[in-house]
């Protein structure tokens, strides 16, 4: 199909005051198909591997979909396979590229997608997270905090006079040891793994998950108005507390609990145990994580209407594009890379050190939702 007919086709469907949008998205998905042709480095990904990949054009038509009504996005669709007949993304779910389960919360509930690709709605909750090792899911509904199976079954329900909100379960000592941290209101609260000695230990929280410290004994960094703290919770003393340009919207540890990496809409600073700060980084982050069993952290960075994935040591970028990427996950064993791609609709599973893409269409409709689905974690290898 011709660059004429393809133009014709995004001007078939007009959208009020959208006019200069589909203008601006089409001359994107030009540049990322001559882009594609004439070198793999301007491609979606860059820096995977060797091998060219067509996917990459998909990946750019699929995102001009985020300036467009839906009737634009079902034109761009179309336009995704005429561009890259053999890339573009599965309608279905299916097998996950590697082995573990993936926790989702959204506008349904919350589901659990394991590696065959089967999933299992846990019910109406919100703020869903994994246990240790995925034996259990803590999850919120309303004023409740729930421990449940992974087959949905409660197991005990905690009610509180204030919304429960953003739950965190511990690493376990032993089996049986945990606690999880959660936000009644605005109030930090710290209870049991079997919902035993429910407490409060701090006011004036921000609305960020707490992140339990991994190898050490209930050590909790928690978020307030432009300020991280940690403390030790048994018994309750403040370890060390620094400033960030932000106040942070997400909280993270490397798998060996020496470093704590803060983000907000101002940066990302990272900490090692003792609260010192090892490196900062100023560009506006939407998500971050270290790579499991490492101290590597990627951030995926936001510049006006193009994110970017950033190897955050380095600063080399992974991939670049239009759109809104607001969701990271990483494998348990740390070789997939999962983005959540809000505006085109799609997941993303990014294979480390190559260029393979694995895209899935229409998430939401996957999940029974209205309402693109929000990554709660990728636990356990099994």
């Amino acid at each position: 199909m011709s660059e004429r007919r393809l133009s014709a086709l995004l001007r078939s469907t007009p959208i009020p005051g959208e006019r200069e949008a589909e203008d601006r998205t089409w001359e994107l998905v030009r540049e990322a198909h001559a882009g594609a042709t004439r070198s793999p480095s301007n491609n979606l990904l860059q820096g995977f591997g060797r091998r060219r990949s067509v996917a990459a054009v998909l990946a750019a038509a699929a995102l001009t979909a985020a300036a467009l009504s839906p009737p634009g996005r079902a034109v761009l669709r179309s336009l995704g396979h005429a561009v890259a007949p053999v890339a573009h993304p599965r309608s279905e779910l299916g097998a996950l590229p590697t082995r573990g389960d993936v926790l989702v919360t959204g506008a349904n509930g919350a589901w659990i997608v394991h590696a065959d690709g089967s999933k299992r709605r846990l019910g109406a909750y919100r703020d869903a997270t994994w246990s240790p090792h995925g034996r259990f899911v803590a999850a919120a509904q309303g004023r409740q905090l729930l421990a449940l199976d992974p087959q949905g079954h409660v197991r005990w329900t905690l009610v509180r006079a204030r919304p429960v909100r953003l739950p965190a379960w511990s690493p376990a000592p032993t089996p049986d040891d945990t606690r999880i941290a959660y936000l009644a209101g605005a109030v930090l609260h710290i209870v049991g793994g079997d919902s035993r000695g429910d407490r409060a230990i701090a006011d004036a929280v921000a609305p960020a998950r707490p992140a339990w410290r991994p190898r050490a004994r209930f050590v909790l960094a928690f978020a307030s108005a432009a300020a991280v703290q940690v403390y030790a919770v048994e018994p309750l003393r403040l370890l060390w507390r620094a400033r960030v340009p932000a106040t942070p919207k997400q909280l993270v540890w490397s798998t060996d609990g020496s470093r704590l990496l803060a983000l907000s809409l101002r940066g990302v600073r990272v900490f090692d145990a003792s609260g010192r700060l090892l490196r900062r980084d100023d560009h506006r982050a939407v998500a971050a994580a270290f790579v499991p069993g490492t101290r590597a952290a990627f951030e995926v960075r936001r510049r006006g209407t193009e994110p970017s994935g950033v190897w955050l040591a380095s600063g080399r970028a992974v991939f670049a594009a239009p759109g809104e990427i607001d969701a990271l996950a990483f494998s348990p064993d740390a070789r997939w890379m999962l983005l959540g791609w809000r505006s085109a609709g799609q997941w993303l599973f990014l294979r480390r050190g190559t260029r393979r893409v694995v895209a899935v269409a229409d998430v939401a409709r996957a999940f029974d939702s209205t309402a693109f689905p929000q990554l709660a974690g990728w636990c356990c290898p099994g």
